[in-house]
């Protein structure tokens, strides 16, 4: 049996998301704890919630977060990038997400692109 979240809900989840987060780290890891945040990462870019962008369901989707391109973040360390991390203040993660492999090397920057985060497929009623 399938189970779902109302479209209200998961739009409110991305519209935390999106009040809270202050940080995008791209990482080498997909560490699930607020203590590892900065463990592992390459890149450590500042995100204003006018970034983040919340759009409502979209046909048999969720409700989605797009989160705006970042030009010339700063890279911090040697290694491959497979993860980006949404944080909010105190290191505190809000959303995580798998991305294609980039080897990265400090001291030079990296562009990274807009992404969409969709929550999961919702109820059809729009509740």
């Amino acid at each position: 049996m399938a189970k779902y979240i109302g479209a209200s809900a998961a739009r409110a989840t991305l519209d935390t998301i999106k009040a809270k987060t202050t940080k995008l780290y791209l990482h080498t890891l997909a560490s699930q704890t607020n203590a590892n945040v900065t463990t592992g990462f390459l890149v450590s870019a500042n995100v204003t919630a006018g970034g983040l962008t919340v759009a409502a369901s979209g046909g048999a989707t969720g409700p989605t977060l797009t989160v705006g391109a970042i030009t010339g973040a700063p890279i911090e360390a040697n290694g491959t990038c497979n993860y980006l991390y949404l944080v909010s203040a105190g290191n505190r993660i809000q959303a995580i997400t798998s991305c294609s492999a980039q080897t990265l090397n400090s001291a030079n920057t990296v562009d990274i692109g807009s992404f969409v985060i969709t929550s999961l497929v919702t109820a059809t009623n729009t509740d």
